[in-house]
């Protein structure tokens, strides 16, 4: 039965292999994932029962693509869709991604910028974006003050800073709490 093996996704340079092992640990079969050409990059594989999905990017004719797709337990492709068009200064950029407990929605985070974080949450039973939004900022730098982004079940962010921590500034040490979602109209603090 196929839903008994372990699979593994292995990154092969210029492709990527789904390896399925029995519960001994022995190799039972291999197979190449079909993603679009264009040097894929893998941002997150979401195991799910009898499949799993694998949110990605690649390039083609010069702009950059984010797309999901599912395979079941065989890695066989069942579903592809194109989530979004990210651009082309896209394809360099480092995400983050930050799944819910129940592995429902999922959220890229993208803040090398020096004053933009970008983040887009996606619903991964749907496969399409739920919402985007865009935090600029002035006084605080993201990678440095940052201590933990969160999504909930229901496909909220809470991204936490920890905001004058340094042994110069500790009188004025405090948490800001930045929330986006269906459950808030805006951004708030």
């Amino acid at each position: 039965d196929q839903q008994d093996h372990i699979l593994l996704v292995r990154d092969q340079e210029t492709n990527f292999e789904v390896q399925a092992f029995d519960g001994n640990m022995h190799l039972k079969w291999e197979k190449e994932l079909e993603l679009d050409r264009g040097r894929p990059t893998i941002l997150e594989i979401i195991p799910d029962e009898g499949h799993f999905k694998v949110l990605y990017k690649h390039k083609r004719k010069g702009k950059v693509y984010l797309k999901m797709h599912q395979y079941n337990s065989s890695a066989n492709l069942i579903d592809s869709t194109t989530i979004m068009k990210l651009g082309s200064s896209f394809f360099n950029t480092k995400y983050e991604t930050i799944l819910s407990e129940d592995k429902s929605k999922i959220m890229l985070a993208d803040y090398d910028r020096l004053s933009k974080f970008n983040t887009t949450m996606i619903d991964l039973d749907s496969m399409k974006v739920m919402w985007e939004n865009e935090f600029k900022y002035d006084d605080f730098s993201p990678i440095r003050e940052m201590k933990e982004m969160v999504v909930d079940n229901n496909g909220n962010a809470y991204i936490v800073f920890n905001k004058d921590n340094r042994r110069s500034n500790k009188e004025n040490h405090r948490l800001e709490v930045f929330m986006h979602g269906p459950d808030y109209t805006n951004t708030g603090k």
